[in-house]
């Protein structure tokens, strides 16, 4: 369901727009009645595109929060599975469709308190820019080589 009203050659475009060729040339010549109306038209597709994408990006959160809820299901009938293995003291079970084991994992730390590891122990990370920090200072005026303050401009559609 197009939540805009679009003419035929924007539906057009906004099909061509959703394959992988892009907009064919032909049926973009068919908007230029006029500079404003290509705008007006091109808007149209741009809301609606934009309308397309909330709707996929709902189904995305959708079924990724059934695929952890799925995950989690699984992973917790797999741990009642080793508990009752462990009850019975079975370490195989052999069936034609599968075998069920159960391993011993590689050894992992446990660590109570950091504060015992000496420190070579201990990773260092890269110095971080602070790009909100710099912008201020180049407003400033403070004129490092290599960087500059620039403005550019966006289109809004309201």
């Amino acid at each position: 369901m197009l939540l805009y009203d679009l003419n035929q050659i924007e539906m057009q475009i906004l099909e061509q727009l959703e394959s992988e060729e892009g907009i064919d040339k032909e049926v973009y010549e068919q908007l230029k009645l006029n500079e404003e109306e290509i705008i007006v038209s091109c808007a149209r597709i741009y809301r609606q595109i934009l309308s397309d994408a909330q709707t996929c990006k709902e189904e995305e959160k959708r079924l990724y929060e059934r695929r952890k809820r799925l995950e989690n299901n699984a992973e917790c009938l797999k741990e009642k599975m080793l508990e009752g293995m462990k009850m019975t003291g079975a370490k195989k079970i052999h069936r034609s469709e599968f075998d069920i084991n159960v391993k011993k994992n590689p050894p992992s730390l446990r660590i109570d308190n950091e504060g015992n590891i000496p420190p070579e122990y201990f990773k260092t990370l890269a110095p971080i820019l602070d790009k909100s920090l710099l912008k201020e200072a180049i407003k400033s005026g403070l004129n490092i080589e290599g960087v500059q303050l620039v403005q550019t401009e966006r289109l809004e559609i309201k």
